[in-house]
């Protein structure tokens, strides 16, 4: 071996360059063969799941303890009249029993109201429907021409009397007579007079745009129309206010100026101020008329999208929340202690309508005060206790704090929440735990809430745009195409899945989770599998004669 070595060192010695030049070509092969095991391709696989309807229940939990005897004042959430009470003092009743009923009209109307625009939304526009809108917008164009139309009438007054009044001869801020004034009144009524010949040019403009069109022009010109009058009246309105100014400064600080004319003066003044206001705003109610009308007739052609039907659904379910709250129900089971109210009585929201107290024993959790302005009377709960394995009973929230209580900076506001059932295993004193149900969201699209991804306030999932089998999904898959982002609108998420407003439809398969891997190492993994299953499948060296024979030729060409 000491031989060996030596031959290599004298020739390194007698050949330096070359043996250089053999030592880069080994450190370069070593680099190659390392940097391409390392570089080694990865493997992207893709868990994919199907977009699907279902429910959303967003919760908040809360800890705290059990206590008995619990005693709740009713109260009123909607203003109206009492028109029953069907209940008496020292009568059980359960929870949700009715005690007392409010006519509210208010509710009724707004019930009502919502599910008409409601229907009207989502309902597929008839001919009838689309004839009525058209005759809606002509209308309002064929208004908005008559309010421009009035204006220019009424002007026909105010502009040459508002001209003459500051300069006319013998007009009330004429030249001549304001020579008398004082600098300050002067500066009023030059102010006002600069006000007015804007206004008086800009009305010659308009005057003869008015003059080329008819009811029967095109609507955009009638709009225009419409636009360019509004603004004229508007600084018509600001001079005669300027000019109204002047006067009143005039008559406090000159009280001697011009005093037979200064009645005359003022009237005139003030009714042109009123008229030509008057006119502004109904030219300005023309403008927004014809908006609305056109936006009507738009929707029923088009049909709405999906936010205007979430938005009329929301305002639908508050209508229909509020109008139940005409009947003011039990919080709990328990016995009526008192009544506050008698029949035909006035109420308003809040007022106190019955006292219950029950003997059952009840929860009283604190939660922060986030999740606190979510919580209301009514809502139902799940408890589950420390001290009791595998016991799970209803609940409903009876009582929420009005005010917090601050401790350290931090808000807390404590919940009490009625047992809809009892058991003898339950103790007052023993911690509970509470989960209450704040929204349940039904037959909504439903996915993963790990399929949602965020990019600032955007919100997107991800599709491979091919479909493949449940199993397949589930297994997981490769592709060659990167995955395809899809802009989405969120909604209600309890944890697990979460509400999907736009943006996706049922049936869509969609990316919950993707795994990237090294191919190198799935290779190495699956040759080693494939080396176990011949090792142990029964034939010894025989099983695995190939790859003894590749074995054995390599150690002799070594």
């Amino acid at each position: 071996m000491n031989t060996f070595f030596q031959k290599i060192k004298n020739f390194a010695v007698g050949h330096k360059i070359w043996s250089v030049l053999i030592i880069a070509v080994i450190i370069y092969g070593a680099y190659y063969f390392i940097n391409k095991a390392q570089s080694a391709a990865t493997i992207t696989t893709y868990s994919l799941a199907t977009v699907q309807k279902g429910t959303v229940i967003s919760t908040v939990t809360g800890t705290g303890q059990v206590s008995a005897n619990n005693q709740a004042s009713v109260n009123a959430q909607v203003a109206g009249t009492i028109d029953a009470i069907d209940v008496s003092v020292g009568q059980k009743v359960t929870t949700g029993q009715t005690l007392v009923h409010i006519n509210s009209p208010t509710a009724t109307q707004s019930l009502q109201s919502a599910q008409i625009a409601y229907n009207q939304l989502v309902q597929p526009a008839t001919a009838g429907n689309l004839t009525d809108a058209q005759n809606s917008v002509t209308q309002a164009y064929s208004s908005a021409f008559g309010s421009a139309a009035s204006t220019f009438t009424d002007l026909q007054t105010i502009i040459p009397g508002l001209n003459d009044m500051l300069y006319s001869q013998t007009g009330f801020l004429s030249d001549q007579h304001a020579s008398i004034l004082s600098s300050t009144a002067q500066v009023y009524r030059e102010t006002a007079a600069q006000e007015f010949d804007k206004a008086n040019i800009e009305y010659q403009t308009v005057l003869t745009e008015y003059k080329s069109l008819s009811l029967s022009s095109a609507t955009s010109s009638i709009s225009q129309l419409v636009s360019d009058t509004y603004a004229m009246a508007s600084n018509v309105v600001k001079s005669l206010k300027d000019t109204q100014s002047t006067i009143t400064f005039i008559v406090t600080s000159n009280p001697n100026y011009d005093t037979k004319d200064v009645p005359t003066a003022e009237a005139d003044i003030t009714a042109w101020l009123n008229t030509a206001t008057g006119d502004a705003s109904s030219l300005l109610s023309a403008q927004n008329s014809i908006a609305t009308n056109e936006n009507s007739l738009d929707t029923l052609v088009t049909g709405p999208n999906s936010l205007q039907i979430q938005a009329q659904q929301l305002s639908l379910t508050t209508a229909e929340q509020n109008y139940a709250y005409e009947n003011v129900t039990a919080p709990f089971n328990g016995t009526v202690a008192l009544i506050d109210v008698t029949p035909a009585e006035q109420v308003s929201n809040g007022t106190a309508i019955a006292t219950v107290v029950t003997t059952n024993e009840y929860a009283t959790i604190s939660l922060n005060e986030v999740d606190a302005a979510k919580i209301v009377v009514g809502q139902k709960s799940t408890l589950t206790f420390d001290a009791v394995n595998n016991l799970s009973i209803a609940g409903t929230v009876s009582e929420v704090d009005g005010v917090g209580t601050v401790s350290q900076g931090v808000v807390t506001y404590n919940v009490k929440i009625a047992f809809d059932s009892e058991d003898a295993r339950i103790k007052p004193g023993m911690s509970v735990n509470a989960t209450i149900i704040t929204q349940a969201d039904q037959n909504v699209l439903v996915v993963p809430a790990t399929a949602i991804k965020t990019q600032g306030n955007i919100s997107y999932v991800q599709e491979l745009g091919q479909k493949y089998t449940a199993a397949q999904g589930t297994a997981g898959v490769t592709s060659t195409t990167a995955p395809k982002n899809i802009p989405v609108v969120v909604s209600l998420s309890d944890g697990s899945n979460t509400e999907i407003v736009s943006g996706l439809s049922a049936g869509d398969q969609i990316i919950t989770k993707t795994v990237t891997s090294s191919a190198s190492a799935a290779g190495t993994k699956s040759a080693a599998t494939a080396a176990t299953a011949r090792t142990t499948g029964g034939g010894g060296f025989g099983g695995g004669g190939g790859a003894g024979g590749g074995a054995t030729s390599v150690l002799r060409a070594l």
